[in-house]
């Protein structure tokens, strides 16, 4: 590099320079090229110091990005064209977006996307995921039931006293208005149950009476145990494929008219 910065101007600068016939002298080139690389470093410098000047001007006023009501498709674009992927920032205030609109779900896909992708600085990005998930066990944690939230949107208890201007499920109801178009909405008393045949007495269930009963005999004297013997079933075996096809197989026998 130092050999460079100490090169005449002429041999920085000798492809700019139209060739003569008669050739130029060495001493002018140098001249002319110095004063002119000069002068184009000076300008320069002005437009840099402008450039900066007025990117500072821009700082300190409201950024563009504030006056942006949804900036979840200002993420979606950078996104599908890959920019920004790999700084934590990116992702953090993606998820950050997505968190204030109660999309969680993608929120967290975001934040687990970006670690995957390793956005430096990637502590940040695995603190912010962590304080974000932290978040979401206390809000599970510190909502209340469902039935609770159910019951406050229907007005506390005072919605069960209230007549209820659908048919109960299993209501009874005739014939008639079976047959109809409309359903009776009012709460009907059930349906009696059907009443049990009368028991007959313990005398003719021994066959004392009437003559219609029989009598049930039950050894006293049997060993505990022969019962259950007695009610086991059977064990029954499959057989082997020969026994059960025997039937099935015919036994050798002279043909009719032979000898």
């Amino acid at each position: 590099m130092a050999e460079v910065d100490e090169a005449p101007a002429w041999e920085t600068c000798k492809e700019n320079a139209q060739p003569l016939r008669r050739g130029r002298k060495v001493e002018a080139l140098n001249a002319g090229l110095e004063a002119g690389a000069a002068k184009v470093s000076e300008v320069q410098k002005q437009e840099r110091e402008t450039w900066e000047a007025r990117l500072v001007a821009e700082a300190t006023g409201g950024d563009p990005l504030d006056r942006v009501r949804d900036a979840e498709p200002i993420f979606d674009y950078l996104y599908a064209r890959h920019i920004g992927q790999l700084h934590a920032l990116f992702w953090i205030s993606w998820a950050a977006v997505l968190e204030s609109k109660r999309k969680l779900d993608e929120a967290d896909k975001v934040l687990t996307r970006g670690e995957l992708m390793r956005a430096q600085p990637a502590g940040r990005i695995k603190q912010k995921h962590a304080e974000f998930e932290a978040r979401l066990m206390r809000k599970h944690i510190l909502a209340p039931p469902e039935d609770a939230v159910e019951a406050m949107s229907n007005g506390g208890g005072a919605s069960s006293s209230r007549p209820s201007k659908e048919r109960s499920a299993l209501n009874r109801m005739s014939k008639r208005e079976a047959a109809g178009p409309h359903r009776p909405t009012t709460q009907r008393a059930p349906a009696p149950l059907s009443r049990a045949p009368p028991s007959r007495p313990a005398a003719a269930a021994v066959g004392g009476r009437g003559g219609n009963g029989f009598l049930i005999f039950e050894d006293e004297n049997q060993a505990p145990g022969t019962r259950e013997l007695e009610d086991a079933p059977e064990p029954w075996e499959m057989g082997t494929a020969t026994d059960n096809a025997k039937e099935n197989t015919g036994e050798a026998t002279p043909w009719a008219g032979a000898t």
